[in-house]
């Protein structure tokens, strides 16, 4: 059976889902994996749901940086767990996820909270969650209006922003029953505020090769381009960084999503590792666009002597990673 995009998204999504991941940004866009084709007959008979977005977290470099160093290695953050290798040791040459950003500074902090004991004093409103973020100070109101959206009405809007608000959205009291406390609705005002800045980056990059990542970072109100390096002028020039704005940081790594989708298609089409110990299960890229993570089903002996062979068929450098068989990652039934 020919593999199919919708049951290679299904399967992706469906990995993606129960790999432990910190909550602090959210991927958009992430190296392409792919899956054992005679595995994905059973995916698609399982019914496996498509993820349109996993968690990760980025270093943001400046405007002028190339990419990391040699001896610059980005890891995982601390609430993201190390995957195991092979060997049992830590794999932080070849992070899953795009390494946290440094805290970015809240412009005019004291101003915000000013503006935040304002709107906690109202009498008019019920502010439920107001704080300062690097975009403004984000409010979040209670409202027994019954309308199904989030929006608030102008005359309450004109309110909040006399007191200090720059964000003002209704308050929604069934989120924590779902895990969306207050902190998190708060992230979410602030990644909706990202969604137009990365459309905007996606136009202006669409058919320019060397795309390597879109990721962003509600909370420093960061958005990250990786591109493969040397990055051309014209994608060095859409680097933004004026407080109180959408920070685009451009980042320039070692391989792009072609780059790492090439790579693993032929790993896939390696007809001699059909009788060796290896069982791929997934490939994807690094998070910081250095090499190929390779998932396989169970351990091997000579780790390094296998991920230098790997390398010579992928055409980059390779990091085994045990993720177990493909048909742990399926539904029962």
């Amino acid at each position: 059976m020919d593999e199919t995009d919708e049951v290679t998204r299904a399967v992706r999504g469906l990995a993606g889902a129960v790999t432990p991941a910190p909550e602090a940004a959210l991927l958009v866009h992430r190296g392409v994996r792919r899956r054992r084709r005679r595995r994905l007959a059973v995916a698609a008979a399982a019914g496996a749901t498509a993820t349109a977005m996993s968690v990760g977290g980025v270093v943001t470099l400046g405007p002028g940086d190339a990419g990391p160093a040699d001896g610059d290695r980005r890891v995982a953050v601390a609430s993201d767990p190390e995957p195991s290798t092979p060997t049992g040791r830590p794999a932080p040459a070849c992070p899953e996820a795009v390494a946290a950003p440094p805290t970015r500074a809240v412009p005019d902090l004291e101003d915000q909270r000013r503006a935040v004991v304002r709107l906690r004093s109202l009498s008019s409103v019920q502010v439920v969650r107001a704080v300062p973020t690097p975009l403004g100070v984000v409010a979040l109101v209670a409202d027994d209006g019954g309308d199904p959206d989030l929006t608030l009405p102008p005359d309450v809007v004109g309110v909040l922003r006399a007191a200090g608000a720059r964000w003002a959205y209704e308050w929604d009291p069934s989120g924590p029953a779902v895990g969306l406390d207050a902190a998190a609705q708060v992230r979410q005002v602030l990644a909706w505020q990202l969604d137009p800045v990365v459309a905007d980056l996606r136009r202006a990059t669409a058919g320019l090769p060397g795309a390597a990542g879109l990721a962003v970072f509600p909370e420093a109100g960061t958005v990250l381009l990786q591109w493969r390096a040397p990055v051309p002028a014209q994608v060095a020039a859409l680097a933004r960084d004026e407080p109180g704005e959408v920070q685009v940081v451009v980042e320039g790594v070692r391989y792009s999503e072609r780059d790492v989708r090439e790579a693993g298609q032929r790993l896939w089409d390696d007809a001699g590792l059909a009788d060796s110990p290896i069982d791929l299960v997934s490939t994807s890229g690094c998070g910081d666009g250095s090499g190929l993570r390779v998932g396989i089903a169970t351990a091997v002996r000579d780790v390094d002597g296998w991920e230098e062979r790997l390398a010579e068929v992928a055409g980059m450098p390779v990091t085994l990673v045990v993720e177990g068989p493909i048909d742990e990652l399926l539904p029962a039934g």
